[in-house]
């Protein structure tokens, strides 16, 4: 064979070859558009069916279905007013102050640090001002933040942070003051102040979104504490009882993942749209509420390219994974219907399969830890309500109740349920009084083990304790004496 035809028969290889590969991806490309089509195909059905059963599936749908509030009766400007005081607001700091936090580690059962109450002081009084201010917020029916989430997610989520983490703040300082109130015994303004923090707790109950829900959750954990704290220190009158307990039937009316979950559905349905994700992605870096370039770059014209190709997979992911939100959303009404749905969902998810469910896969878990957040947060705020029942119950009677059947229905109308088993939460008596709780997390009835063992984060119960009248008080605690001062006593 001469060198000639070498040259020749290696180029028509090659062209053989590029042929072959342009065919390749023209009916890849096929391929690719049959199936975002079909997707598209489903998914429009899919969000008819959602629309037709008045479902929302974008965020001003559901804008358009939460409860309005009249003009004049949404006290959030005063959460506002409060927040841009707590701004300018640098010393004193917070090191060294007492704050029961959703975790207890500070815990008025066993007693406070006596040298953690001047800074706890200072700090208080530094923000006094706006803990006056807080004191409008009882006129108005309601306070719920006005939020927009349209935009690029990212952006709505940095727009959000300065005003979750001012309530949580918000929050934390009317603990601190409220322990300042039960140290020097002002039953009557300890009490007046935990209805203010449960409020903080609702302003977020209709958002759509999870992180605002779960700083809801933090917030009314805080109320729980502070409140089985004044009662661990005091007897209260039943007039203020009745205010708790009142303020509480009316936090556990509030607690709903509804809102939370339509806005995770609605996030899942834009994070599941190609042209969306592109034009995020393009927007300027850091910068909140920018457009696209208008002239996209070659290496920008690819990256449409390649979405255009890839819409078929998110379109997938999307058609199969907002059913499963869908499911969550109409259990959310019931917290123990709820977390059964979830842990179904959580049980099927080995049988998903990868890559048409990868991102549904990416985001259930994190709804489901969320919705085990709200199942416990709904279990304390039930057995802080029964508790304050059988308060009310020993002032008439003298005793705590024998069993929570004796409370209904003069002291609370009906027992509530255990968002874990869904049975009536548990009275306990123990040594020292009475523990209202919920089985919790692992489902079991550990007997109202409320406090968490040496090592441990979370207890096995949940619930809120109850001292006998004797055993009531504040306990100062002597702070250890240190190297020096045992050497100056010397």
């Amino acid at each position: 064979m001469s060198t000639a035809k070498k040259p020749r028969r290696f180029r028509k290889w090659v062209l053989r070859g590029i042929l072959v590969i342009l065919v390749l991806v023209v009916a890849a490309t096929g391929v690719l558009c049959y199936a975002a089509k079909s997707a598209n195909s489903r998914w429009d059905r899919l969000a008819q069916e959602l629309r037709d059963d008045g479902q929302p599936i974008t965020f001003a749908e559901i804008d358009a279905l939460r409860p309005p509030i009249a003009e004049g009766d949404n006290g959030i400007g005063v959460i506002h007013t409060i927040l841009e005081m707590l701004d300018e607001i640098e010393e004193p700091d917070d090191s060294g102050v007492v704050i029961l936090d959703c975790e207890c580690e500070d815990d008025f059962f066993d007693g406070i640090p006596g040298d953690c109450v001047p800074p706890t002081r200072a700090y208080v009084e530094a923000r006094r001002a706006a803990l006056d201010e807080l004191g409008k917020l009882a006129s108005y029916p309601t306070a719920r933040f006005d939020l927009s989430y349209e935009g690029n997610p990212a952006d709505v989520v940095s727009m959000m942070l300065p005003e979750v983490s001012g309530l949580r703040q918000l929050g934390k300082l009317i603990s601190v003051d409220i322990i300042l109130k039960t140290i020097d015994g002002d039953t009557a303004g300890a009490s007046a102040m935990v209805p203010l923090q449960l409020r903080l707790s609702e302003s977020l109950a209709n958002e759509p979104n999870l992180i605002q829900h779960l700083v809801g959750i933090a917030t009314g954990a805080l109320a729980k504490n502070t409140t089985e704290t004044l009662l661990r220190c005091h007897e209260l009158t039943a007039k203020d009882l009745a205010v708790l307990q009142h303020a509480w039937e009316r936090h556990i009316a509030a607690q709903t993942m509804k809102w939370a979950l339509l806005g995770e559905r609605v996030l899942f349905v834009r994070l599941t749209d190609a042209k969306c994700v592109l034009n995020e992605f393009a927007a300027s870096p850091g910068a909140t509420g920018t457009k696209p370039r208008q002239q996209p770059s070659g290496r920008e014209s690819i990256r449409r390219t390649v979405f255009s190709l890839g819409d078929w997979f998110l379109l997938e992911n999307r058609v199969r994974g907002v059913p499963v939100l869908s499911r969550l959303i109409a259990a959310s009404d019931n917290s123990f219907e709820l977390l059964t749905a979830a842990k179904r969902e959580q049980a099927a998810q080995p049988n998903i399969r990868w890559p048409w469910n990868m991102m549904t896969k990416t985001t259930l878990p994190g709804v489901i830890r969320s919705i085990e957040l709200h199942a416990m947060a709904v279990g304390q705020s039930r057995a802080a309500l029964v508790a304050l029942a059988a308060e009310r119950f020993r002032i008439a009677n003298g005793r705590f109740p024998a069993s929570a059947g004796e409370l209904t229905p003069e002291f609370i109308s009906e027992i509530p349920r255990d968002p874990f088993d869904n049975q009536p939460i548990r009275l306990v008596h123990t040594e020292d009084g009475l523990v209202a709780y919920s089985i919790g997390q692992n489902l079991t009835d550990d007997g109202g083990r409320v406090v968490p063992p040496e090592g441990e984060r979370h207890p096995p119960d949940i619930g809120f304790r109850l001292m006998h009248p004797h055993l009531r008080g504040v306990v100062l605690l002597e702070s250890p004496a240190t190297d020096e001062e045992h050497a100056s006593d010397e």
